[in-house]
């Protein structure tokens, strides 16, 4: 079987394997997310995260992909994190770009998907109250930078 789309894996119905995926609907947005240059973008553009924990790419990707899944609030996140069979594919999907080094720590890691609370500290640095008033109840503010 080829390859269905820019990154190399396959999407195969196999009933009898544990580690199978509900969410593979967005197996074409992570291969978008890898295509793209995103994953570029977020490492140069967005200095958010600190120098242990969770990348900026990780804490975007999971949170845009939570998103995607329909997911209403980050603790939403615990339900990506539980699809064994989507970790192994978020997993596989960081891993292809990196370094053999960076690739055996990350397999150390025990999640794929950032925690709710990690998303939430992540969140709250893009918070500026001196903004609240321009939002709008129910609304979305983007942070302007300088």
């Amino acid at each position: 079987m080829s390859k269905q789309g820019v990154l190399s894996y396959r999407i195969e119905s196999e009933p009898t394997r544990a580690d199978l995926t509900v969410v593979s609907g967005l197996a074409p947005y992570l291969d978008l997310v890898c295509a793209s240059g995103l994953v570029g973008s977020i490492e140069k553009n967005v200095r958010a995260s600190g120098e242990q924990g969770w990348r900026d790419v990780q804490a975007v990707k999971s949170i845009v992909l939570l998103n995607l899944a329909g997911g209403e609030c980050v603790d939403d996140l615990e339900h990506l994190e539980a699809d064994k069979g989507f970790g192994r594919l978020v997993r596989w999907c960081e891993s292809h770009t990196l370094t053999r080094r960076v690739r055996r720590e990350m397999n150390k890691r025990w999640r794929n998907i950032v925690s709710a609370t990690a998303a939430r500290c992540y969140l709250a640095q893009f918070h500026n109250e001196s903004q609240e008033k321009l939002r709008g109840s129910g609304k979305a503010l983007i942070k302007e930078f300088q």
